[in-house]
């Protein structure tokens, strides 16, 4: 943070501890504070807000404060922020990932089997860690075993596994960029899995209780002829996602599928392509759930959308044009490619807008390659596209080529 910015936010606390009304509060200085990167990766919003409240409040009680104290306290909370180097331990499980090779690393992350030989390991670091802690040895120890026996307990889900991240982080945001990560890294299983399986063997992977699973059944009875009628499907994850160290390489930077660069790096790093990229895995990952095809259509298009489209005007023309020159070299195949996609997007506005039914499966399944197709080209070019105002130049070039 450069030196006005400190002066200013340090005027900003010591006018809001000496007088009486004030349209500001410590809450949107916090959120002006973590509009930074920079701070947004170091601390969770109400450690930031405690953090203030207690220079606001040291100030209030200092009849005599001035701007140097005020400054001072503030510099204080910079520095810790810019310096900070404590990196946390994060384990979040996973449930519906098969590992039929153990233990696969995924960059700096690992996703480990939930057996015993993981808790006792994970067990072990939080007893060490509560040791350090004041409390009554009895009290340490209970706390410990009631999270050895939830980790037992998340061994019964359905294919379990555990997550292990390193965050430089506080443990309080490091736990929240885990969950924001081990979300990125469930849509990227999930549409990773479209791309290799059909949607009636697509992979049900998630956080504990994301994935219910069940047997929808319905009968029907003649009142006249007593004649029966009935119907069983099931609903939920059809298979666990096989993670092996195959599919592992798949997801590494220079893999077929190798958006899990994007993931690790932390939000202040990303471009805005990058950023686009992770949301549009998520509206894959989304339509991967939906049990409806015209639904699965329509979170298709969004993920489209979100990458392709810069306003509210042109909107079709942008997208299809723009799927058409990204995947297509030959000028009859482009044209077969935008009117194709101008087509579907219109059934996509009646679906949305008028209540429209009636999306085919083989629509969607050309979606759906079409749509991961996009995300791969826009990954393997995502230096020279880093946001869409140059996506948006370079299909405006090739419109007048």
């Amino acid at each position: 943070m450069i030196d006005s910015d400190v002066d200013r936010f340090a005027g900003v606390l010591l006018r809001l501890a000496t007088t009486v009304h004030h349209k500001t509060t410590i809450e949107e200085v916090a959120d002006e504070l973590l509009s930074d990167h920079t701070w947004s990766d170091v601390l969770a919003a109400q450690e930031l807000v405690g953090k203030l409240k207690t220079i606001y409040d040291d100030l209030r009680r200092d009849s005599a404060a001035t701007f140097e104290v005020a400054l001072s306290r503030f510099s204080e909370l910079v520095d810790e922020v810019e310096a900070w180097d404590d990196v946390q331990a994060v384990w979040l499980p996973i449930v519906g990932v098969a590992l039929p090779d153990g233990e696969v690393q995924l960059g700096s992350a690992r996703v480990r089997p939930l057996d015993e030989e993981t808790t006792s390991e994970v067990t072990e670091h939080l007893a060490h860690a509560v040791q350090k802690h004041k409390s009554p040895s009895n009290q340490n120890k209970v706390f410990v075993d009631h999270v050895a026996q939830r980790i037992v307990r998340l061994r019964g889900l359905w294919e379990p596994a555990l997550l292990e991240l390193h965050i430089k982080a506080s443990p309080a945001r490091a736990l929240e960029l885990g969950q924001e990560r081990r979300t990125e890294l469930v849509d990227l299983l999930r549409a990773r899995s479209l791309a290799m399986f059909s949607r009636k063997q697509r992979a049900g992977v998630g956080a504990p209780g994301e994935l219910p699973s069940d047997i929808d059944e319905g009968w029907a009875v003649s009142t006249t002829t007593s004649k029966l009628s009935m119907s069983a499907s099931v609903r939920g994850p059809l298979q666990p996602f096989l993670l092996t160290h195959t599919v592992a390489d798949e997801l590494a930077e220079n893999g077929a599928f190798g958006f899990f660069s994007l993931i690790e790096k932390p939000p202040s790093e990303r471009t805005e392509m990058e950023e686009l990229l992770l949301t549009a895995v998520h509206w894959i990952a989304d339509s991967a759930l939906q049990p409806t095809q015209d639904n699965q259509l329509l979170s298709l298009f969004i993920g489209l959308e979100t990458l392709l489209t810069t306003g509210r005007t042109g909107i079709t023309r942008d997208l299809v044009e723009t799927v058409a020159f990204l995947l297509e070299r030959d000028l009859d195949r482009r044209r077969w490619v935008r009117d194709n996609l101008r087509a579907l997007y219109e059934d996509r506005g009646k679906i949305a807008h008028r209540g429209g039914r009636g999306a085919s499966e083989e629509a969607v399944d050309w979606l759906t390659n079409v749509t991961i197709h996009i995300l791969q080209r826009l990954l393997a070019r995502r230096d020279e596209f880093s946001d869409r105002r140059k996506l948006a130049k370079w299909v405006d070039t090739c419109r007048l080529t």
